[in-house]
């Protein structure tokens, strides 16, 4: 049984293929707006330091304010940095059973559920079976259109120039019967509701607060050019296109709404994550390769996938499903999982974990996948995570202050 089973709520992501558009479309690209100002609050962090920017409390969390802990399931989260928010959606199996979207102000640090979850966990498998269709939309709840609850693992990613989150997963939610998987109908239990995995994909945007289906490799008919799901994603700005790692290696152009299937195949493990380097336009991915971490990187310009050859304190990979995000103000890959911080030197293929040992830090956790994502206007990243007792907790981590950081890239 996993860490989350024995939790409370949450919800679920996706993304895929304009093949089998649903509702509205993603709608014209995010418009442009200033640059946002850093916040106050983070200011003053000295170099290598947590701070605890958004405490979980049980009241906050009983009375709807705060997420629930299982939201948190294997599952991550994007940063919308144009409206300052942390995006999280995830859940499933028998982690939790909402399908909703909370985001948390980096700048005002609180929480919003940005609309009520569709009621999976009081619904009877009889009425759940009338709101599915598993051949034609594998991983719809159709009365709203929007993803059936799941572990997002690291499929979720933001594309800054359309202003959307994308997102995939799998797992979905299992039933009401914690101890059953009555609601799955492709594990041997053909009086099932939905697909475990549904490969399916979608967009979501703040600014409509709706989702859009892109479709299913599932689906009846599904054309070849579309993924089989999305497994890890990662956005590349300077080609406005996300990577995505499922079945194979796919680039998604969202303007075309466009999807191309790459030739170069990731060598990498299961439960894994991605960040982008903007400086040596390289994707870093990281996933379940025995017993220490392994790094491969992918050049999109040259599709061509190659090992990280690292030293230092390479960190531990029992499990994957580590966070990492790519500080550009410092040229440093950050990471946290299971050790706790990890930072990676591009510039010396080197790892060094828990730099500095500051007094202050989150407890190290596995199953971060994307929670942890730097912000450039504070020039911190954020992490999302779950306590020991089930709240859901945001720190902020600096590596190296703004003044630093130009000392360090000459």
């Amino acid at each position: 049984m996993r860490l989350f089973a024995t939790l409370s709520l949450a919800a679920g992501l996706i993304l895929v293929a304009a093949s089998q558009l649903s509702a509205a479309g993603e709608g014209p690209a995010a418009p442009s707006a200033p640059a946002p100002k850093p916040s106050e609050f983070y200011a003053a962090m000295p170099d290598g330091s947590w701070l605890l920017a958004g405490a979980g409390t049980y009241k906050g969390r009983d009375a709807g304010k705060e997420p629930p802990f299982g939201i948190l399931g294997f599952s991550g989260m994007a940063l919308d940095a144009g409206h300052r928010k942390l995006l999280v959606f995830g859940g499933g199996h028998n982690d939790y059973w909402g399908n909703e979207v909370w985001a948390w102000d980096v700048d005002r640090r609180e929480w919003q559920r940005k609309y009520e979850p569709d009621q999976f966990i009081s619904m009877k498998l009889e009425d759940a079976l009338k709101g599915v269709d598993n051949k034609k939309q594998p991983g719809v709840w159709l009365p709203s259109r929007r993803p059936i609850t799941r572990h997002t693992y690291g499929s979720i990613c933001f594309l800054e120039d359309k202003g959307l989150m994308l997102a995939g997963g799998g797992s979905t939610y299992s039933g009401p019967n914690r101890n059953k998987v009555d609601f799955w109908c492709d594990v041997g239990n053909p009086g099932g509701v939905w697909l475990n995995g549904p490969a399916d994909i979608w967009l979501y945007g703040l600014e409509k607060n709706e989702w859009t289906y892109k479709g299913s490799g599932k689906a009846e008919g599904a054309k070849p050019d579309f993924p089989k799901g999305c497994g890890t994603s990662t956005y590349a700005p300077d080609i406005k296109a996300a990577i995505v790692v499922s079945d194979a290696t796919w680039l998604y152009d969202a303007e075309k709404d466009a999807w191309t299937r790459k030739g170069a195949k990731c060598p990498g493990g299961g439960h894994s994550v991605m960040t982008y380097d903007t400086r040596r336009k390289l994707a870093y991915h990281v996933g379940r390769s025995g017993k220490e971490l392994k790094m491969y990187s992918y050049d999109p310009a040259k599709d061509v996938w190659a090992e990280v050859k690292a030293e230092g304190e390479l960190p531990s990979n029992r499990d994957g499903g580590w966070g990492i995000t790519y500080d550009g103000a410092n040229d440093v890959v950050l990471a946290f999982g299971r050790d706790g911080l990890a930072v990676f030197d591009p510039k010396t293929s080197k790892w060094e974990k828990n730099p500095g040992k500051p007094e202050k830090a989150p407890a190290a956790s596995e199953w971060i996948f994307n929670r942890f994502q730097y912000d450039a206007a504070n020039n911190v990243a954020f992490l999302v995570t779950g306590t020991r007792d089930w709240r859901v907790d945001v720190w902020a981590y600096r590596y190296r202050k703004p003044a630093a950081a130009g000392e360090a890239a000459k």
